[in-house]
């Protein structure tokens, strides 16, 4: 992705280089989102996964459950 493509919504963008190297900037507070590109997706190739198909709303439902009980059971809180 390049700054032109994003229409100037975000104030910079800076690569990671790596899916785990990009939730740990994340998670460190230096920069404020992360997007993984699907395509090319060698890692798709061991999982046997066919296509992509687009999920709507209900599709998470399953995980909104979850996190709900994550935080009944009080495991958002760092320690």
């Amino acid at each position: 992705m390049r700054d032109r493509e994003t229409d100037g919504f975000f104030g910079g963008l800076v690569e990671a280089g790596s899916h785990a190297r990009a939730i740990a900037m994340v998670a460190a507070g230096d920069v404020d989102a992360a997007a993984a590109a699907l395509e090319p997706a060698p890692v798709f190739a061991d999982c046997d996964v066919e296509r992509l198909v687009a999920v709507g709303d209900s599709d998470y439902h399953d995980i909104r459950s979850m996190l709900t009980a994550c935080r009944a059971a009080g495991f958002l809180e760092l320690r």
